[in-house]
């Protein structure tokens, strides 16, 4: 038997005896091997087989040890440890949120927190904790090597504030700058209130 080039799929050679059932099974399976693998549940592993789970929706490609999504995911909700550089704060009756999405290699995360009455904002730079630690950006660049998004502020019954939100090479958490400002905490870029709430997103590749 042969193997055709690019996908090594079985042909039959000229001196090989007739035998077209067994031909056409090597062929089948052979074909079979390289067809997208549509299941609920996870096969083995086996390089560039490709898998679609219908549950999730989401299609995924082997390297022979792990899956990699090659599309995006559905969106997966998390909650993103808040936390400061110094006095912690506490969230109290505040509501914390996010969620992320997959594709490929790229991670997009998104957060949100609403201070309530009982809130306490600590003291220090806010940070939020990312759904998985950022890699270094690549190909280097000059300045930072940082990941950068946006970010929003609802100053509750007074105003918009906007921001840049930023993860360094290896960052494990968001944190968030405005033009002519520190970086947001218990008095940046307002003094926090009941009422009061950020938004922020950013896009960037995770180190695994």
């Amino acid at each position: 038997m042969g193997n055709t080039s690019r996908n090594s799929l079985p042909y039959p050679s000229i001196n090989d005896a007739p035998d077209v059932p067994a031909w056409v099974k090597n062929l089948a399976d052979g074909t079979d091997a390289k067809l997208p693998y549509v299941s609920t549940s996870t096969p083995a592993h086996s390089r560039n087989l490709l898998w679609y789970n219908p549950d999730t929706r989401v299609a995924q490609i082997s390297d022979g040890t792990a899956w990699y999504a090659i599309g995006p995911t559905e969106w997966t909700t998390y909650t993103p440890t808040w936390t400061t550089s110094g006095t912690q704060p506490a969230l109290g009756n505040g509501q914390l949120g996010g969620s992320w999405q997959r594709f490929g290699r790229t991670i997009i995360a998104r957060g949100a927190l609403l201070a309530g009455s009982t809130t306490t904002f600590g003291t220090g730079a806010f940070r939020f904790a990312l759904p998985a630690a950022a890699a270094t950006p690549t190909p280097s660049f000059p300045g930072f090597p940082i990941w950068v998004g946006s970010a929003y502020a609802f100053d509750n019954g007074n105003t918009n504030r906007m921001g840049v939100c930023r993860v360094e090479a290896g960052g494990t958490y968001v944190t968030i700058t405005s033009e002519t400002v520190a970086q947001w905490d218990s008095t940046i870029p307002m003094t926090w209130a009941n009422g009061d709430h950020i938004t922020w997103q950013i896009t960037y590749v995770p180190s695994v």
